[in-house]
């Protein structure tokens, strides 16, 4: 793991336990929460474009009403897509060929972000909170695929159409070949959070990773992710 996230991680629960122990429990509540976010894989040579994914899990708050620490334990599911298209010369059957590939590829992750959130969080009188956030996340993937779509097309010099095909390709997301990416993956994340009454919370974030996921030595990739999301906190005599 690179120091700077160890650092980065090292300074989050510093700072966590820090206003934890500062705090006097104003503020204790546990929920559920569930979203969607929009993920953008960067490479060296590539920007995939963004696919919708999800999360769902738990979620923690805990602290004053001026200063808390927000804590999630879940499950996320992230992707990329891309279309490249190709054309290329002549075939074994000395025909024109255009190649047309569609790429796909979906993450499972189990994911854990600690945030430290400034701002107003008081339920008891007013149900009303408004915070922002920032922190370190953790994600450890349990499974994913990549999967492509082939389209062929060859043809003569004058355009006449001469055969079309397709085949499809798919193989695991996670692994030791270049081709793979690496399942662990870190980074901050910034956020804010409303709360509308004691039991209906908005959340957006953004991450971005500091791992390095390619295993191909010298190129670089990593993530990159906007959620949005709602959070229902299991009321309670403690808010």
């Amino acid at each position: 793991m690179p120091k700077r996230i160890i650092l980065l991680m090292l300074i989050t629960m510093a700072l966590c336990w820090k206003a934890d122990g500062l705090c006097a429990q104003d503020v204790c509540e546990m929920g559920f929460y569930g979203g969607t976010n929009k993920a953008k894989l960067e490479e060296r040579f590539f920007d995939y474009d963004n696919r919708w994914g999800g999360q769902v899990g738990f979620d923690a708050k805990v602290g004053a009403k001026w200063v808390q620490v927000e804590m999630s334990l879940g499950y996320l599911n992230a992707g990329t897509k891309y279309t490249l298209n190709s054309r290329v010369g002549l075939n074994e059957n000395s025909m024109h060929q255009e190649q047309t590939f569609k790429y796909k590829s979906s993450a499972h992750y189990v994911d854990i972000p600690v945030s430290l959130a400034l701002g107003w969080w008081e339920m008891e009188d007013s149900g009303f909170g408004l915070t922002v956030s920032g922190g370190a996340y953790m994600s450890v993937g349990l499974a994913g695929k990549i999967k492509v779509k082939g389209d062929f097309k060859s043809h003569d010099e004058s355009g006449f159409l001469y055969e079309t095909f397709s085949k499809d390709y798919s193989t695991k997301l996670f692994g030791d070949e270049p081709f793979q990416y690496k399942r662990f993956d870190a980074g901050w994340t910034v956020g804010a959070r409303l709360a509308l009454g004691e039991v209906f919370r908005v959340a957006v974030s953004y991450r971005q990773g500091l791992v390095n996921l390619s295993n191909v030595d010298g190129y670089k990739a990593t993530n990159r992710m906007l959620m949005i999301g709602v959070v229902f906190a299991i009321p309670g005599d403690d808010y």
